[in-house]
């Protein structure tokens, strides 16, 4: 997949599911409904916890 391919589809989204930091952040910033779903890696929960949990279009859905 090429950047713009990349880019476009985050562009083009309505909701974005993913475990993803490098999907995550793009999408919320540009306000697409963006679900983080933790992944077991600390560093996802970390990043939701401490920079987007106020983020009111970003939700993270935790590991059972």
């Amino acid at each position: 997949m090429s950047f713009e391919q990349y880019a476009s589809a985050i562009k083009e989204a309505n909701l974005v599911v993913t475990n993803r930091l490098h999907v995550a952040l793009p999408s919320a910033s540009i306000g697409n409904t963006t679900i983080l779903i933790d992944s077991g890696y600390h560093k996802l929960r970390g990043v939701y916890e401490r920079s987007l949990s106020k983020v009111p279009n970003i939700f993270f859905l935790e590991r059972p």
